[in-house]
């Protein structure tokens, strides 16, 4: 990576990460990228004969600019989270090492790692497959890194790299999202789970006293039911594959009823997460492209940048929800644009929880654009 892309880079890690770790420890008292050291110290687990990080070291990581955090210090983050018992969001995998990945590690270093062997490139896939994120979280920092990614790792040409990063990136959405084996809907939470967040003790008791006079209780089984966009939803994307899941993210915004409580806040970062990957591969994958291949991807692309980065405009986001409706043959209903709308503010406020900024995030896409310019044959 030059040092204009590691260091961005870095800042974002960082900054993500001591912020959702002073969020899950403070819960309501964060103010994202202040240190607020005093309550992060009063609040972390005691007694643990953990050493590396004090209230010097912690704000430090909030300071201008920002340091290189020592691994040792980064991963008193990962036992704290350990002994104290924190929740966390599920995610991809395992998270022992949550905090190490998310501030130091990542996508990006699986591809910039130096390969001396016969066939890098074959070897550079095979670690690429090879790659889990620990959250969607990580994934998301993944794909700021992938699409500003603008160096090889020796062997291998910067293009190509990126390309391997958007696909794999996309096949991990597609996994997860997918509408006949997504594995994300049996964690998402059921339409009572949902309902009974909304309403008082009194009428949730309620509710639990009606649908336990069934024998066996069906409170029990539509607690635990699994959440699913209606089928209409999706139009044609049933058997859409990974370098499609933009679509099929999409088409689950027809449904606006299923896009509620945490189902909307897992859907909009990967939406976004979606959108880079996609950024990454039009313009690595081919320096020329012909124009009937890149039509579609650029109509998509525009859409989804006006919708997440963009400063809103109601009229030009209107007409480009309009095109991908079409191209996408989503069969929308009106109020999609609200559900649309109201994702964007979900993921604003999800990155200025962990403090950071649209522009912070597409700042590399801008960037690589730019250096490589995309020429159309007709």
């Amino acid at each position: 990576m030059d040092a204009k892309t590691s260091q961005t880079t870095h800042q974002l890690r960082l900054r993500a990460g001591v912020n959702h770790f002073k969020h899950m420890v403070l819960g309501q008292a964060h103010v994202a990228n202040e240190p607020q050291a005093a309550l992060v110290m009063d609040r972390v687990p005691q007694g643990l004969g953990i050493r590396g990080l004090d209230s010097r070291t912690w704000s430090s990581w909030f300071a201008d600019p920002l340091p290189n955090p020592r691994p040792s210090a980064v991963d008193c983050l990962d036992l704290w989270v350990e002994k104290g018992g924190f929740e966390r969001a599920c995610g991809f995998r395992d998270q022992r090492h949550f905090y190490r990945e998310l501030i130091t590690q990542g996508l990006g270093n699986v591809l910039l790692k130096p390969l001396k062997i016969r066939d890098p490139e074959m070897a550079a896939r095979v670690r690429v497959a090879e790659y889990v994120p620990a959250s969607a979280l990580h994934l998301h920092l993944d794909a700021i890194e992938i699409v500003g990614l603008s160096s090889c790792n020796g062997a291998v040409s910067c293009e190509t790299l990126q390309v391997m990063g958007a696909e794999r990136i996309m096949q991990l959405l597609h996994d997860r999202w997918n509408v006949r084996s997504g594995w994300i809907y049996p964690l998402l939470s059921s339409d009572l789970a949902l309902h009974l967040s909304q309403v008082s003790e009194e009428e949730g008791a309620e509710i639990k006293r009606t649908l336990d006079q069934f024998k066996p209780s069906a409170f029990g089984p539509l607690l635990k039911k699994t959440p699913f966009p209606v089928l209409c939803a999706f139009a044609d994307q049933r058997d859409l594959g990974p370098s499609q899941v933009h679509q099929t993210l999409l088409a689950i915004a027809g449904d606006g009823s299923f896009l509620q409580g945490d189902r909307m806040e897992a859907w909009c970062i990967d939406l976004a997460s979606s959108c880079l990957a996609l950024h990454a591969q039009t313009w690595a994958n081919r320096p020329v492209r012909n124009a009937r291949r890149i039509e579609s991807e650029t109509i998509y692309l525009a859409a989804l940048e006006a919708l997440l980065f963009a400063e809103l405009n109601e009229d030009e986001l209107g007409e480009l929800i309009g095109r991908v409706n079409v191209v996408g043959r989503f069969d929308w209903s009106a109020d999609v644009y609200d559900t649309l709308v109201r994702a964007r503010e979900h993921y604003h406020q999800l990155l200025q929880l962990y403090g950071l900024t649209t522009h912070d995030v597409w700042a590399g896409a801008l960037r690589n654009e730019s250096l490589r310019p995309c020429v159309i044959r007709q």
